[in-house]
């Protein structure tokens, strides 16, 4: 596959990445945004213009790194967006279940330390069930070794009993983290696109020829100086 027709199917990728997102999710308007300027940035990369090779390569390169920038912002602001969402439903999981050490916190721990590991699976089960907040609040509260349970298997716990008691959460938390995934892979098709639009033959050569020209100019004003 050469550039031209990477940069065509990197666009139409991306394209399918924004049709897979529902309108109302957290990434739908920037992945819109995203490749609405790929396409753009296609457009400019392949068209046939009258423009020596030098001035389109340079504009090729400024819309480049214009929307290398864009990428950037993106980013940036759905990383912000998406741990602002996360804290709001760990919020709304933690008021629901009462999600913090209670009075009887040093019974529970001390109850987990002094039992086998089969009767630990046991009791975590039971408090996924009752939907016990401040039991399993304490046990994530307490290092590993105070209870005998890693802390992998004490947030599956959490998510089960999300899952059950709060099924609005876990449900708006899968989306949720299905959208930045699908964000992830959408700025990284972004910034190929541009790296595809940078690495054209005749963008890159013309690049090189002008920046080698430049150069010589420079040493030839420097060398005849008076």
């Amino acid at each position: 596959m050469n550039d031209k027709q990477s940069i065509l199917s990197q666009v139409s990728a991306l394209q399918t990445l924004r049709d897979g997102l529902q309108s109302d999710s957290l990434a739908h308007r920037s992945v819109t945004q995203l490749h609405t300027a790929a396409k753009a940035l296609a457009d400019l990369t392949l068209a046939k213009t009258s423009d020596t090779k030098e001035r389109h390569a340079t504009r090729i390169s400024a819309g480049a790194n214009q929307y290398l920038s864009s990428i950037e912002r993106t980013r940036s602001d759905l990383s912000q967006r998406y741990a602002g969402h996360t804290a709001q439903l760990n919020e709304r999981f933690a008021e629901a279940v009462n999600l913090k050490p209670g009075r009887w916190a040093d019974s529970v721990l001390n109850s987990f330390k002094a039992a086998n590991q089969t009767d630990r699976l046991a009791m975590l089960a039971q408090i996924v069930e009752s939907g016990d907040g401040p039991s399993i609040a304490a046990l994530l509260d307490a290092p590993s070794f105070v209870h005998g349970l890693e802390r992998d298997l004490l947030q599956q716990h959490q998510q089960s009993m999300e899952a059950k008691h709060t099924p609005q959460v876990f449900e708006m938390r899968g989306k949720l983290l299905s959208d930045f995934e699908t964000v992830n892979v959408a700025l990284k098709q972004a910034e190929a696109i541009a790296q595809d639009s940078l690495n054209v033959t005749d963008v890159k050569s013309a690049l090189e020829g002008t920046q080698h020209a430049r150069e010589a100019e420079q040493r030839l004003a420097d060398a005849t100086a008076a």
